[in-house]
């Protein structure tokens, strides 16, 4: 029959047990929370950088159409001096 110092040195080991086994999931926890902190941070650096790279995509575009229009213009120009060339 096991004494009351016995039931006692086995509730201190439960205890103790216990203690280590929250300690370790609690370590855990905050591991995976900076984890989770540092991916928040890169995908928000990423949508940063995404928006950067949109803005310079719509100004190249309206670059190109502007040049596509300079170029439409020259070319019409061009066809006028050639057409005038050959009434002379």
């Amino acid at each position: 029959m096991p004494s009351a110092m016995d039931d006692k040195s086995e509730r201190t080991r439960a205890i103790r047990k216990a203690q280590f086994n929250l300690f370790d999931l609690q370590a855990n926890e905050k591991k995976i929370e900076r984890s989770c902190n540092e991916l928040e941070q890169e995908i928000h650096r990423e949508k940063i950088k995404i928006a950067q790279i949109q803005a310079e995509l719509q100004n190249k575009e309206k670059l190109l159409e502007s040049t596509k229009q300079k170029l439409q213009f020259a070319q019409e120009e061009s066809a006028r001096a050639k057409k005038q060339m050959n009434t002379l």
